[in-house]
């Protein structure tokens, strides 16, 4: 404990474990650790002189968020089948990406060159202006005219 804390704090956080104890139960397995983790954070929190009211009702809230940013890192997984390896690619979404493609190559270089950075994977007008050395608002201006133009163009 931080020699900061008001020597009462520590016997208020102390009896607040069996609460958050029997609270975290309810979220799983790993309930030791959500407690230990939301006491560290009450103890941080006071340590930096900051005023909490409802000592219990932050630790509760404290616990609960940490519970739902455990739930939020959990990925689930499935196991992949044979069936679920390779997917069939339809003819006429060949078509329609062959023709964008070549839509784009129609367009001008100042577009086409800019459009070509985003199918690459780089979607973010920031980044490519830093790529390019453009400024941002011609970034910005040049993809919404180029993307305009291959909406002409494809139909689309």
């Amino acid at each position: 404990m931080d020699s900061r804390l008001s020597p009462n704090i520590p016997a208020q956080i102390a009896q607040l474990r069996p609460k958050l104890e029997q609270r975290a139960r309810r979220f799983g397995p790993d309930s030791e650790d959500l407690v230990q983790e939301t006491m560290l954070r009450l103890c941080a929190h006071l340590s930096e002189d900051r005023d909490i009211r409802d000592l219990e009702a932050y630790a509760m809230t404290t616990l609960r968020n940490l519970t739902r940013s455990r739930w939020r890192r959990q990925v689930e997984t499935e196991e992949l089948e044979d069936h679920m390896s390779i997917t069939e690619t339809d003819a006429s979404d060949l078509l329609a990406i062959k023709e964008t493609l070549a839509a784009i190559d129609a367009l001008s270089e100042n577009h086409a060159s800019l459009l070509r950075l985003v199918r690459d994977g780089i979607e973010s007008p920031q980044e490519i202006a830093m790529l390019t050395g453009l400024p941002l608002g011609t970034v910005n201006s040049r993809l919404a005219r180029a993307r305009a133009r291959l909406r002409d163009l494809t139909d689309a």
